[in-house]
């Protein structure tokens, strides 16, 4: 019996040690490295383990049935925010912009100019989580042209100076564009390699449920690749291409871009086109938490941001202004040296103008039905920007900004829709709200404080919609003019609805 039992000894400890690498429960894992590790199984050789944080990752199954990965940032200090890899990998790769090749990263001595081929060749997990430090961001090294010569609107809200850098066989291509304060350029729109590196990005590449936690001086990027979800569609057509980020005492802190960017994932209600269309999208049939298309099927955004219970959470970043990229015809002739005969056009590469920014539509709501909080700040420009449209739908959430609080931009048809909560908002040189189609505010409670007028002494508007502004008796809406606006905007000349005290149409 003895012998027997001693032979048994190996498969015992085989089977311990399977278990234990398992986490013992089939529906979660959990890793943690940290800062003080050099090496592990999960670490390549690429990978770099520097001291200042640490980071921990698991998955479970919540009691509602989703599966949730849990992700818990932690810097030491704002001086020392490079975070020691572990199950979520550390790449020691940087992102660059150059007038002659557009965007580009540098990883392991190669040179990659498409995103996704850097990726392969970094070996992401499966996890789809990984930290890089490979911020996009204005180089100051570009070359300054010293004017502001180009207003950004017609009404000459503020300027535009110029970065530019030749090109063999041309004039100068404008690389980027800055806004101005007046009459000077914002310098502290453009930064150094070495403080873009020190803010490093947490990159999020598939869809799902992540709950977020602890403090992170850095960014967070969301960017589903497009096929990557459903074989041969685009992300933003695809309906599986949903994040979803639970918040839950976060901390994000950038000085160099946006504090959190949604770059590409599903895009709801995509082809609104006709007035009939965007009045439902303000009724909310086809866009809030919960609401069914006429099929009874759900079309929820792809970008959403759920606040945990009592949390209160903060997102503090900054704009990246405009910056453009090369397009060529790389016809008989053609060479590097001769690239600037060549180009056929300069078309936006980035342009990312808010502390929280998301290129497709965005909701912001409770994960349960106690108020969570979430603080946004803008150090220079808007607080909370979406490319197409928004929605409000619970929690409580406080915006300051340099400039507009809260903006979406898509012309005559973007939306904004607050259908529950209570929003605050104070502006420094922007409206409260500013959307370049429609505005819809039901059940929910509103507090503007608009900013002074950067040209001159007048008070920016509470509310600026280019369309329909609908605000119904449900809602509690208060409007003040800041300290240094100058009295404040008067009320709007719109007629539907009849316009509120610093609201403009």
């Amino acid at each position: 019996m003895k012998r027997k039992f001693q032979k048994l000894i190996p498969f015992l400890i085989l089977a311990l040690l399977v278990l234990s690498l398992s986490g013992c429960n089939g529906s979660s894992s959990s890793y943690n490295i940290n800062s003080d590790t050099t090496t592990d199984d999960t670490t390549t050789e690429d990978d770099t383990t520097t001291s200042g944080g640490s980071a921990t990752i698991t998955t479970e199954t919540d009691s509602d049935g989703r599966v949730i990965t849990k992700i818990v940032l932690s810097t030491s200090s704002t001086s020392s925010v490079n975070v020691a890899a572990n199950s979520i990998k550390n790449y020691d790769c940087v992102w660059n912009i150059a007038s002659d090749k557009g965007e580009y990263w540098t990883y392991n001595g190669n040179t990659y100019n498409d995103e996704q081929e850097l990726q392969d060749a970094m070996g992401i997990d499966d996890s789809g989580v990984y930290i890089a430090h490979d911020v996009r961001y204005v180089p100051n090294t570009l070359n300054f042209s010293g004017t502001a010569s180009k207003a950004t609107d017609d009404n000459e809200q503020c300027k535009v100076a110029y970065y530019s850098e030749s090109l063999a066989g041309s004039s100068n291509y404008i690389l980027a564009a800055i806004p101005t304060d007046r009459s000077e350029y914002l310098s502290n729109m453009v930064h150094s390699a070495s403080d873009a590196y020190n803010n490093p990005v947490l990159h999020i590449t598939k869809p799902g449920h992540y709950a977020l936690s602890g403090t992170w001086n850095g960014q967070i990027w969301v960017d589903i690749p497009d096929e990557s979800v459903t074989s041969g569609v685009d992300t933003e057509d695809d309906s599986n291409a949903q994040v979803v980020l639970i918040l839950d005492n976060l901390t994000v802190k950038c000085n160099v871009a946006p504090a959190l960017v949604f770059k590409n994932v599903y895009q709801c209600a995509s082809d609104i086109d006709t007035s009939s269309e965007v009045s439902a999208l303000m009724a909310n049939d086809k866009y809030s938490i919960g609401a069914k298309l006429s099929d009874g099927t759900k079309d929820y955004a792809g970008a959403i941001i759920l606040l945990s219970a009592g949390s209160t959470n903060s997102l503090t970043g900054t704009n990246v202004a405009r910056m453009n990229k090369l397009k060529i015809n790389e016809d008989d002739g053609y060479t590097t040296s001769n690239v600037g005969q060549y180009v056929k056009a300069q078309k936006k590469l980035y342009k990312l103008d808010a502390a929280l920014h998301s290129r497709q539509s965005l909701i912001i709501g409770n994960d349960s039905t106690t108020d969570g909080t979430l603080n946004i700040t803008s150090t220079n420009y808007e607080g909370f920007g979406s490319e197409l449209h928004m929605l409000i739908d619970s929690g409580k959430v406080n915006i300051t900004a340099a400039d507009d609080g809260i903006n979406v931009n898509e012309d005559d048809v973007s939306v904004f829709t607050q259908t529950g909560g209570t929003l605050t908002i104070t502006s420094t040189y922007g409206d409260g709200i500013d959307s370049n189609g429609y505005v819809s505010l039901k059940n929910c409670t509103l507090n503007i404080t608009a900013g002074q007028s950067k040209q001159n002494s007048a008070g920016e508007a509470g509310i600026d919609a280019e369309k329909d502004v609908t605000i119904d008796s449900t809602v509690n809406y208060t409007w003040t003019a800041s300290s240094n606006s100058g009295g404040g905007t008067a009320p709007g000349n719109g007629d539907n609805p009849p316009a509120l005290p610093g609201q403009q149409q």
